[in-house]
């Protein structure tokens, strides 16, 4: 017999520890997510996911990232001295401070169907899609929707 916890059952939660500077949360972060086999991801969402291959090449660490989506599948995105483009409009971009702002400009590049084009928020130092393309949609793990600890850094996103 299964004792209950007073919890509700989430079959689709998950908790990660995420390595190094996540959006929404500085240092390394518990987090937690949740995902289901419909869940839809929109820009502005943070998820967790499994690193692909060329990310754990170009940033030298595999496992699991948390970065924010900020190109959806068929968008067209850049770069141009820091700020971002998306289908030729410059993107508002709240959670990016001025000081972790960088200034690179990359050329314009379309995001294949079931892709995902994701950055850090400090973007001085994030190792993203910039570097690495694309994060193919069965590689999402889920949305992150709190961070838990270290204790300081408790919010939902």
């Amino acid at each position: 017999m299964r004792r209950s916890t007073g919890f509700p059952h989430r079959p689709w939660s998950r908790r990660f520890i995420a390595r190094g500077p996540i959006p929404a949360a500085r240092g390394s972060t518990r987090t937690e997510s949740s995902s289901s086999p419909f869940s839809i991801y929109g820009r502005g969402d943070v998820v967790v996911f499994d690193v692909p291959q060329a990310a754990e090449e170009a940033c030298g660490a595999g496992g699991t990232y948390v970065k924010r989506i900020i190109g959806l599948p068929g968008d067209r995105w850049q770069e141009r001295q820091g700020f971002v483009y998306v289908n030729g409009k410059k993107l508002d971009e709240p959670y990016v401070k001025k000081s972790r702002r960088d200034f690179q400009s990359y050329p314009a590049r379309k995001i294949p169907q079931d892709e995902y084009f994701v950055m850090g928020d400090n973007r001085s130092s994030s190792c993203d899609s910039r570097r690495w393309g694309t994060v193919p949609r069965d590689h999402i793990i889920g949305k992150v929707f709190s961070v838990y600890w270290p204790p300081g850094r408790i919010h939902l996103l």
